[in-house]
């Protein structure tokens, strides 16, 4: 309850008892000063006939007697009077019955006034000759005493009335900040910093309001110093000053980390970019003109690379670029080359270089489980064959290699166009337990394929062709119809919570959404166990479809963020959304035991995510030394080998 209604609440009861309080004792007061007052008429008039009587006593004139009575009775202000002799014989009797006309009979039975009795004995000298006795009519004084009532009664009810909404108009002004209140401090814990402009006249809402919003600003300024030493902390370990890509540790690390994890790489080129020459260049045009030749050549490579889903570019060497494009289908690899050697021409034209530098690049395309040195290996092989030569060139190495991966493409394009793919799609589960007691946090949820000879097909290795095909949305569609069917029959691994991968071909298909949305609504109970992860490369995205972030989440479901850590905006992004936990990229998690800025860097964005109210998770454990360093960092969660296996 509201703290204003409840003072209103409170100021109601205790008007209520002042009002019924001054009612009563107005209507006793009154009450006591009528009967005082019947008492003091009725003495009076008792005294006053034995007086004026007494003569007439002695002489027995009764008719006088009664003259004198019957003037003081038809006054109507008594209900008896009587006149006795000495011996107790009645001589004058007058009476009247009780009638109170003005006043209501609830309020005659409500309120007793007591009928005081009047005498006086009737003397003559020093001789008595008789007494008499007057009891004053209550009707009067019942009309007084309603009509005084019902004054009292309006007069209370009108100034209560007009002080209960005086009283009721002052709290509720005083209190109003309160809810200004309530909102910043919902703001802030919602990851927005926010402050009141409005400062309240009372003193301790001054206090407290001039505090938070010297909190708000502090959060603020301390998220915002975290963040960016962070930032400067990643661009120093991981990206190369002059060109502003990765760097060669990165790119290593990354390139590493693909090709040992075939849930998200199946295969894909792996470029090397020289500049023959650059040297000479160099020389000739000052290292300045160098560092800006380089850098537009990084701008160039990766603007070729942008429509490539998750391309890694970077600066391996002085004069050579690495590049790296997951899932890439053979078939697409030669208009790859043929658009770096056809772009170069721009540097060429700027600088004047088409004399001395020339563009050479050497590809291999690498799969799954192999070493990264064998890879690097490769292409560098595929660079040597074409450095004699006097022209932008390049060369696609490792014929063997290329045969196997179009006929696995192949194999795999084949199963995709089944005209049902539910018949083939079966899930896996490997669960993300808690790194302070090993509890089960929640299950991810793997997709597989099942090949012809029976054996499975992980997501990495047919996402990108599903995507080429535009299929991506039916297969997220039947993952999701997959995993609430088994929450249905309670099987493996529920009731714990779901955490299903979302592409963003599938975010950003309306129809899609608009499914999910629907059939979450037909699911509530089970809504509230599912969460929906997105890679963080579709962050930047979907600030443009927030919307559908919040219609998802409006039906109970969650939001995390998946391979999480390489983009400096994507911290910015966790104050526009409310995700349930980030998943660490697992280049930072690798080896994380003998890294000391992976190590940094990790503990700072925990620091950062639970400010945020935001819960961590690292990818890829799979060693007890991993484990153990994460631990001491408070990441809330692991997931990999280490803690389970799919199944």
């Amino acid at each position: 309850m509201k703290l204003s209604r409840l003072l209103t609440i409170l100021i109601s009861l205790l008007w209520l008892v002042i009002f019924i309080g001054i009612l009563i004792i107005s209507v006793a007061s009154t009450r006591d000063f009528l009967n005082r007052q019947m008492e003091t008429h009725a003495q009076d008039t008792a005294t006053f006939l034995g007086l004026s009587i007494s003569k007439s006593m002695m002489e027995d004139d009764q008719a006088l007697i009664t003259s004198m009575v019957d003037a003081v009775f038809d006054r109507g202000f008594y209900q008896e009077i009587a006149v006795f002799d000495l011996n107790g014989r009645t001589i004058v009797n007058r009476q009247q019955r009780f009638l109170a006309k003005e006043a209501p009979l609830w309020f005659v039975r409500l309120v007793e006034l007591k009928t005081p009795q009047g005498k006086s004995l009737i003397t003559k000298g020093w001789t008595q000759r008789g007494r008499i006795e007057v009891i004053s009519h209550p009707g009067h004084a019942y009309a007084d005493l309603w009509r005084i009532s019902v004054q009292a009664f309006w007069l209370i009810v009108l100034i209560g009335i007009a002080s209960y909404i005086l009283v009721v108009w002052v709290v509720r002004r005083a209190l109003a900040p309160l809810s200004d209140m309530e909102a910043l401090a919902m703001s802030i814990s919602n990851r927005q910093f926010l402050t009141l402009g409005k400062i309240p006249w009372a003193r301790e809402l001054r206090s407290v309001t001039t505090a938070m919003n010297t909190m708000s600003q502090q959060v603020k300024v301390m998220l915002e110093e975290v963040t960016d030493l962070s930032e400067k902390m990643r661009l120093k370990a991981y990206v190369d000053e002059v060109s502003g890509l990765a760097n060669r540790r990165y790119f290593d690390e990354q390139l590493d980390h693909l090709l040992k994890t075939p849930e998200e790489f199946s295969g894909g080129p792996l470029l090397l970019v020289y500049l023959q020459g650059f040297k000479e260049f160099n020389d000739r045009s000052g290292s300045s003109i160098g560092d800006q030749l380089l850098k537009e050549t990084g701008d160039l490579i990766t603007g070729i690379c942008r429509s490539y889903e998750r391309a890694l570019v970077a600066r391996t060497k002085g004069v050579e670029f690495g590049l790296l494009i997951p899932n890439l289908m053979v078939e697409e690899v030669d208009s790859l080359g043929e658009a770096l050697i056809r772009s170069f021409q721009e540097i060429h034209d700027k600088f004047n270089t088409s004399k001395e530098l020339l563009i050479k690049v050497g590809a291999t395309y690498v799969q799954a489980d192999q070493s990264s040195l064998e890879a690097l290996t490769a292409a560098e092989g595929a660079l040597n064959m074409i450095k004699d030569k006097k022209v932008d060139s390049w060369v696609l190495a490792s014929v063997e290699t290329l045969a196997a991966a179009k006929e696995t493409f192949e194999d795999r394009q084949q199963i995709l166009a089944s005209p049902n793919l539910a018949d083939i799609i079966f899930l896996q589960f490997q669960p993300v337990e808690t790194c302070s007691d090993r509890q089960v946090l929640n299950t991810e949820v793997l997709a597989r394929l099942t090949a012809p000879d029976g054996t499975s097909i992980p997501a990495g290795a047919f996402l990108h062709q599903a995507k080429l095909t535009g299929r991506i949305p039916e297969i997220d569609r039947q993952v999701v119809n997959l995993v609430l069917s088994r929450m249905a029959r309670a099987e493996y691994p529920f009731p714990h919570k779901a955490a299903i991968n979302l592409s963003l071909a599938s975010l950003q298909d309306q129809p899609f959404i608009d499914w999910l949305h629907t059939r979450l609504r037909q699911n509530p109970r089970e809504a509230q166990k599912l969460i929906f992860e997105m890679n963080e490369a579709a962050l930047n995205t979907m600030v443009v479809h927030q919307d559908t972030i919040q219609k998802i989440q409006d039906t109970g479901a969650m939001f995390a963020v998946d391979n999480y850590g390489h983009s400096a905006a994507a911290i910015g992004y966790l104050k526009k959304f409310f995700f349930d936990y980030i998943k660490i990229d697992a280049s930072f998690i690798r080896q994380i035991h003998l890294k000391d800025d992976a190590q940094f860097f990790v503990q700072t964005l925990v620091g950062i995510a639970h400010g945020l109210g935001i819960r961590v998770v690292a990818g890829f454990v799979e060693t007890q030394e991993e484990f153990e360093t994460i631990q001491k960092m408070k990441v809330d969660g692991a997931q990999g080998y280490f803690i389970a296996k799919p199944r």
